[in-house]
This record gives structure tokens, sequence and C-alpha cells, in this order.
């Protein structure tokens, strides 16, 4: 199930578009305060954001210009502004649509079903290469992006992370001792092994301990299959 964040000042529109989203099988969490939805944001990314331009305590430009620094989900404009620059200045910063108030929450609901729609068939044309499988979990990793999915959901790493995870995953079941990883993702002056470890811990409590094995005072291999392994 999809989660969208719903962003809007007024609660009958923030009703009313909760309520169709709902129907439509999404998990809709309501906002009204651009400072809750961002405190939100930090404990978790969602599936999509559906948000109002003004808010009392926020500008809905300024949130997209903000997420779009660190995520690439897709973001919805559904506004009471209708004049062409507010629309023309959201697709510039990386709004995926725009609509007016009011508007057809039917249309609504198919707008966001079609932008889904999208994202999934990109990552269904493009994961045979870059997926792996681990019991009913999937991994699928977006190079041109620097972004995993696990089971659909965009995971962000730091690039010190990417790069220890990519090199596992390029070699699935290949066991890499501490000092090897050193070697292929940081420069020769880093020369401790508890970086890896570290890093290691947080790309686990992203994705999972099970994904990545280790092996008692050598190092780590991944232990997902790729998918053309399991299809």
């Amino acid at each position: 199930m999809k989660t969208i964040f719903l962003l809007n000042p007024d609660s009958y529109v923030l009703e009313e578009v909760k309520e169709f989203l709902e129907l439509s099988g999404f998990l809709v969490k309501t906002f009204k305060s651009m400072k809750m939805l961002e405190k939100s944001l930090e404990m978790g990314p969602p599936d999509m954001v559906i948000s109002e331009i003004s808010a009392e305590d926020g500008n809905g430009f300024m949130l997209l210009k903000k997420i779009r620094t660190r995520y690439t989900y897709p973001f919805i404009f559904l506004s009471k502004r209708t004049d062409e620059s507010s629309r023309i200045l959201a697709f510039e910063i990386g709004a995926d649509d725009y609509m007016t108030i009011p508007c057809s929450t039917k249309e609504l609901v198919l707008r966001v079903k079609a932008i889904f729609r999208r994202i999934d068939d990109r990552l269904e044309s493009r994961q045979k290469n870059d997926s792996w499988k681990l019991g009913k979990l999937s991994l699928y990793m977006d190079k041109d992006a620097h972004n995993y999915y696990l089971d659909g959901r965009e995971i962000n790493f730091t690039a010190s992370e990417w790069k220890i995870l990519s090199t596992l995953t390029n070699e699935p079941g290949m066991l890499f001792s501490r000092n090897h990883l050193i070697q292929l993702c940081f420069d020769s002056s880093v020369g401790y092994d508890r970086i890896i470890d570290n890093h290691i811990k947080n790309i686990r409590n992203k994705i999972g301990s099970a994904w990545i094995e280790t092996v008692r005072s050598y190092g780590y291999r991944f232990a997902g299959d790729s998918f053309d392994k399991t299809s």
C-alpha cells in the first residue's frame, strides 16, 4: 500500500481528498501545518506528497525545493492558485503535476495512479539487471539516480554507504575483507577497519540486517540473490 502525505490548510479539502484517495487503496496522512509535515518527512519519506502552495507556517515551493535536494518521490501541487506563473514555477522546481482547486477528486486519483504506474513501469523495465531477492523482500538499484528501492520504497544512502553497498551488490555472495572494501570504496588514507563496520551498521539499519552477512574476523558479503536466479 502506497503512502501519501497530504497537506492543505482547508479542512474540507483535506477530508474530501483524503476520503477519495483512501477509497482508491492509498494510505493517507493529512497535515494542516507545514512544520508537522516536514517533521514526518524526517521520520521517513512517503511514496508521494500532495500539497497546497500556501500554508500558515510555510510555502509549498520552498518545501519542494528542500525535498528535491534529497528525494525523488513524486510531488503534486493541489492549489487554489490558478495563475500561470505559479504553475510554471511548480514544474521548474520539480513538481510532477499541478491541479487547481476546485477540482475533480476522481481526476486527481487518476493522475496519482498514472504517476505511480509510470514509476512502477520504469522500475520493472530496468530491474532485472539491478535487482535482488531475499526471501519475500526485493532490493533494486537505480544506478543513474544513485538510489536503492526496498520493496518499491526509496532508501537514501550517504555517498560512502552507496559505494560500499554497490560494491557488495555487484558481486553477490563474494566475500570482501574490510581492507579490500577500504581500498575499493575510499581514499587510501582511510586506514582503519572500524569505518567499514560503522557504515555497514548504518546500511543494515536502513535495509535490514539479513541482506549483508558478517564473516567473523574477516569481512562481509551480500546475501541477496540476483533477480535472474529467482525469477
